[in-house]
């Protein structure tokens, strides 16, 4: 058998190998999440539907990884110019990926809404998505027209798209985060039983910390794409950074039983928030009840 020449290709896909094999972690994290959820909780239909889409799309995203991990190294062993190809699995992944945005960023609208209905409020976040979903289906379609990743690179409008995007995910993540965290600060002040401030410390500390795991996870990318000469190792993070919005919606929607078993071992508590009218009463806990009853 004739020795295959020399080539070291570990620059080109051995951070992107990692970071891939990274997001198969978390996508068992998104499979235990949304398992604990199907059996713990009974929701409206669609909140079930969309759980059930956000699976659908990240098992299919993980079988399109698998597909162009296998072709680079196995397909594609010896034969450097084939690194350079952009496969249809790549363009699959990355168009789930913005799908999956679409579907976890309109979640987290709708929480703000439930809480805050401030329609200015709302105006600007469906501004800021529908931006960042025309500028992501760009940023998709272009490589998929130049078929190539030199090409690609070398295309002006992608990177200006792709950067545009990214920035603005960057922006999205830390409203909703400072939003959030607002909304349950404003509302603290008008707490003044113990009981009620720590369910809204609660929902204060992990409303901080799911925000803030996606708004790094989105910067990080944001500076791969900025420092990193190579597309696959920025791309592998795109594919990280929606399994890190997948996990942050369920961890939202599966956080409520703790809350709860928090909420309702207090008896005082239970009967303040039971006696609030439907229209009117505290604002925090008809703040604490929308959640609870998210």
């Amino acid at each position: 058998m004739a020795s295959l020449p020399s080539m070291n290709i570990e620059p080109l896909v051995g951070p992107c190998f990692i970071i891939i094999w990274l997001s198969f972690i978390l996508y068992g994290l998104v499979l235990a999440q949304v398992y604990f959820y199907f059996t713990t909780y009974e929701d409206h239909v669609l909140l079930k539907l969309a759980v059930a889409l956000l699976c659908t799309m990240e098992t299919l995203q993980v079988a399109a990884c698998i597909h162009f991990v296998y072709t680079y190294l196995i397909v594609f062993f010896g034969n450097a110019g084939g690194l350079d190809i952009i496969l249809w699995s790549i363009i699959l992944a990355i168009f789930l990926e913005v799908f999956i945005n679409i579907l976890v960023q309109s979640f987290y609208i709708t929480r703000i809404w439930r809480l805050y209905r401030n329609v200015p409020l709302l105006i600007y976040l469906l501004s800021l998505l529908v931006v960042c979903t025309v500028l992501g289906f760009r940023a998709c379609a272009l490589p998929a027209l130049q078929g190539t990743w030199q090409a690609t690179q070398a295309s002006p409008p992608y990177q200006r798209d792709v950067i545009a995007s990214l920035s603005l995910r960057v922006l999205f993540d830390a409203s909703i985060t400072l939003i959030l965290t607002w909304i349950m600060s404003r509302q603290l002040s008008f707490a003044h039983k113990r009981s009620i401030k720590k369910i809204v410390h609660s929902l204060m500390f992990y409303g901080l910390g799911v925000g803030g795991v996606t708004t790094i996870t989105t910067t990080i990318t944001l500076i791969l794409l900025l420092t990193s000469s190579t597309p696959l190792n920025y791309g592998g993070m795109i594919i990280v950074m929606s399994k890190v919005y997948a996990n942050s919606m369920m961890a939202l929607l599966n956080i409520r039983k703790g809350i709860k078993n928090k909420a309702f071992s207090d008896d005082r508590f239970t009967l303040e928030l039971t006696n609030v009218p439907r229209h009117g009463g505290d604002l925090v806990q008809q703040a604490v009840r929308a959640v609870l009853q998210w």
